[in-house]
């Protein structure tokens, strides 16, 4: 386990330039010690080290607002010697810490070695430090021996930066070159994961209609007018768990006269910050001078940057890149289809049943190949209600999909070439026979050359069915029919 932490510990930890680094420790520190010392060890020798230093202590003044974080004024040197005389000013000028514990991990091999020095000549110093492996060690003083002793220790908590704002990690390492603009974001809808599984089950019953899918899930009127599919995955992340999740959090610029970037769902996950975007037009588009400007911003964190497109399929070479770099991923049209399981993957949650049982049902892939998390084109709808099976198409679901009106007096649909399906709204009742000699005495006063193949009345006696034979030229028929599109053709 970490070392003990009395309220007699100070703490040390040796600012090199990537500040995030050094958050897990210090947030380690300042939640077990709210009204503690951290002493921040910065050196002009390396480039970034004083600005991680006033990056750590801006954040800790937001989220650990009792701890005394100590930067000194004047920057040391990259040296033993500098090290020793600048510990021996913090215990003289704190002699109420017995004390003292030093995050190594950033440190140099001469600020080491003075560190561990400080091991060997104080019972009370332990030097705490993170491998490459991310395992964590430590270097303690033997009583008995009086030696120097390594071994391994669990690893801080990882979740120390999760409890808090979004605001208090990011705005720090914007440095002036931007601002966050935080009451422009908004927090998620709160549903529990039985209510986001029944959002998903009306998804395709509404073609994704997100606000009438939170009707549906709730029993009540959805209220966000612009409730879409980024606050149904900030939705989602918090009934998993989640806390502090944020929608639409805008990085505005001080300089640079371009738009925000929008991060359309952001949060913090085990001392990991994880960005959304969920557009599906391109929206966002950054001149050169802005995107360097992201870079410099995010390349201070540890940031897993995650694309949703379920409106399309991602090409090989967009697979292939994103393999490649691990603090990417895309998900594209099929891997939306197991959105609970990948986002428990990355975030390492655990997923309730009744969301995977919603991954094989309601987004289950089937030949329909109809896109989930998105609405469905007409020409995408109809397709999907037209294919039963492989070569076997329904004409009367496609037309229904395509047209759910009740007022249409008739519907045709060319078979082949000479040969036509109607069917026909029965306005005045009648017999088959009766309303079959009715429609050939239209064709015949239209001087149309039909033949009436087959003629039934519905099980309902409320439509007419009828198959023709139109030879000759096959555009002639369908502009006959379109003269009478909102007549009924058996009067």
């Amino acid at each position: 386990m970490p070392p003990v932490l009395t309220p007699a510990t100070g703490f040390i930890t040796f600012a090199g330039p990537d500040a995030w680094s050094h958050l897990r420790s210090l947030g380690w520190y300042g939640a077990a010690r709210p009204e503690g010392v951290a002493c921040l060890f910065a050196t002009d020798d390396i480039a970034g080290s004083k600005q991680a230093a006033d990056t750590l202590r801006r954040i800790a003044s937001k989220r650990w607002p009792r701890l005394k974080v100590i930067v000194p004024g004047e920057t040391s040197a990259n040296t033993a010697d500098a090290f020793a005389r600048r510990f021996a000013d913090w215990k003289t000028f704190h002699p109420e810490l017995k004390a003292w514990v030093i995050d190594a991990t950033a440190a140099t091999l001469p600020v080491r070695v003075a560190m561990a020095a400080a091991v060997l000549a104080e019972p009370a110093v332990t030097l705490i430090s993170r491998e490459r492996d991310g395992s964590w060690s430590q270097l303690i003083r033997d009583p008995a021996s009086g030696k120097a002793v390594a071994g391994s220790i669990e690893p801080p908590p990882a979740d120390v930066l999760d409890g808090g704002p979004l605001t208090d990690l990011l705005e720090p390492f914007c440095h002036g070159v931007a601002e966050i603009r935080w009451r422009e974001s908004r927090a998620p809808l709160a549903l529990t994961v039985d209510e986001v599984a029944r959002m998903v089950a009306a998804g395709v019953p509404t073609n994704w209609n997100w606000r009438e899918m939170v009707a549906a899930a709730t029993g009540a009127p959805c209220r966000e007018s612009d409730y879409d599919l980024r606050d149904f995955l900030a939705t989602t992340l918090q009934a998993l768990g989640v806390p502090h999740v944020r929608i639409n959090v805008h990085i505005a610029w001080t300089s640079l006269r371009e738009d925000p970037l929008r991060l359309d769902v952001a949060v913090c996950r085990n001392g990991r910050l994880y960005v959304f975007d969920c557009q599906t037009a391109e929206e966002n588009t950054l001149t050169p001078q802005a995107a360097d400007s992201v870079r410099a911003i995010f390349s201070q964190m540890d940031v897993t940057g995650i694309v949703l497109r379920p409106n399309r399929w991602t090409t090989g070479a967009e697979r292939t890149l994103s393999s490649l770099a691990p603090s990417a991923c895309l998900l594209d049209a099929d891997a939306c289809r197991q959105l609970f399981s990948r986002l428990g993957a990355l975030l390492d949650i655990p997923v309730p049943r009744v969301l995977r049982e919603a991954e094989r049902t309601a987004l289950r892939f089937g030949g329909r190949r109809l896109p989930v998390l998105s609405a469905a084109s007409d020409a995408q709808r109809v397709g999907a209600a037209m294919k039963v099976d492989e070569r076997i198409y329904d004409v009367w679901r496609g037309s229904h999909v395509d047209d759910p009106s009740t007022d249409w007096p008739w519907r045709a649909a060319r078979v082949t070439a000479d040969r036509w399906f109607i069917q026909g709204r029965i306005m005045q009742g009648g017999s088959a026979d009766e309303l079959r000699r009715r429609l050939a005495t239209r064709f015949s006063a239209e001087r149309v050359p039909v033949e009436i193949r087959f003629f039934e009345v519905s099980s309902n006696h409320r439509y007419w069915h009828a198959l023709l034979a139109v030879p000759g030229d096959p555009q002639v028929f369908p502009r006959w029919l379109r003269k009478w599109e909102k007549v009924p053709l058996v009067i």
